[in-house]
This record gives C-alpha cells, structure tokens and sequence, in this order.
C-alpha cells in the first residue's frame, strides 16, 4: 500500500498539470446566458454572410467574384497518375530493399556457418533464412501485383 502512494500523487500531479491550462482557457468573463454577454472575441461570418474580397485578397485564397490572375494549378509532383506515382513508389522500395534482403541473406548463412551444429542456433538461423525469402517474395511479389492490377484497369478501359 505504501508503495502506491507516491505513484499516485505523481499521477495526480501530471493529470493536473495537463488539464489545468483547459479550465484556464475554458474559463469566460462573464454570464454566457447573458444575451449582452461580450466575450471580446471577433465576429466570424455566418454562413451567410460574404466574406469581404479585402479578407480573401489579404489571405491568398481565390474566391468566384475575385478577378482571375492568371496563375493555374500546376501538378506539384512529375506523374500523371496514380498508376505512376505508384511504380515510382514501388521503384524505390526495390532499389532499397533488395540490398537490404541480400545483406539479410548473407547474415543467415552466416548464422547456419557460426552455429556449428548446436540446434538452437540453427533454428534461428533456419527463421531468419526463412523470414528473408517471405521477405523478398513480399518485395518483388508487390511490384508484379501492382503490374498485373495496371494491366487489368488498361483492359477493362477498352
């Protein structure tokens, strides 16, 4: 029981310092109900009320009654599509992946050449060969999978 004290009151003492700045921030200067009640703040459109040009103009963004500038929206990224940016992604995993898989491999054959006949480090040794050919098949298995989804969508386009 005694071991559970100081652990509660550091508890106690964390909760309280997270939710204090709440019940500051939480707190008014006054009556809410009040229907003069002036909480200082500033009047925010309704959803009816137009947002004046100045404000939109001050904040960069372009609204239908503001005159077009002449700038358009450009494709911040060089693929076209989906389907691009997919295989670009997937280039990159393999690049990475691959010398990664081959290091993986060498290291179990490493494991199987240290272990020396004790079948404890086999075993392991047997797990990480293993769990490098899901790996890899994993690896290689995802770009042959996005290739083959991309062959299908071009055919049922036509």
């Amino acid at each position: 029981m005694g071991k559970n004290i100081p652990s509660f009151i550091l508890s106690v003492m964390i909760l309280g310092v997270l939710f204090s700045p709440l019940q500051v921030f939480g707190e008014t200067s006054g009556d809410i109900s009040d229907p003069n009640f002036d909480s200082n703040l500033p009047d925010f459109p309704t959803l009816n009320q137009k947002i004046p040009d100045s404000v939109i103009s001050d904040l960069g963004v372009r609204d239908s009654t503001v005159s077009d500038s002449g700038k358009k929206l450009e494709n911040p990224v060089n693929f076209d599509s989906l389907r691009e940016l997919i295989t670009a992604i997937l280039d990159v995993i393999v690049q990475i992946g691959v010398p990664i898989a081959a290091v993986f491999l060498i290291y179990s054959g490493y494991l199987f050449v240290s272990a020396r006949g004790d079948v404890g480090k086999i075993e392991d040794a047997k797990s990480i060969f293993l769990w490098t050919l899901v790996g890899i098949a994993v690896l290689l298995g995802a770009s042959v999978l996005a290739n083959l989804i991309d062959s299908t969508i071009d055919q049922l386009k036509r």
